[in-house]
């Protein structure tokens, strides 16, 4: 996370998928790997012909809260940019 070098890990859950809208919404519940923060959040994917749409939310606490607003919303932009480079070599 950021210059803090924290690092998440935790359950990731599809919740919501519909292939015939081509729409899935995906529920991650990470810790961090010391145990001093903590988040959640929800991606729904949904792909149609010319690209799609990624909408995530995310709620961090912690460790991690206290980095500001601006930072978090950084990475957490950097992560979507990289998950939807993924899905779209995928």
């Amino acid at each position: 996370m950021g210059s803090m070098g924290m690092t998440f890990s935790g359950p990731v859950e599809i919740v919501e998928q519909d292939a015939g809208s081509r729409r899935a919404v995906i529920k991650a519940n990470p810790k961090e790997a010391s145990g001093q923060s903590n988040a959640d959040g929800t991606v729904a994917i949904t792909i149609g012909g010319d690209g799609g749409t990624v909408d995530a939310v995310a709620n961090v606490s912690g460790k991690t809260a206290s980095m500001g607003e601006g930072t978090v919303q950084a990475v957490l932009q950097q992560l979507i940019k990289q998950f939807t480079s993924n899905l779209a070599k995928a």
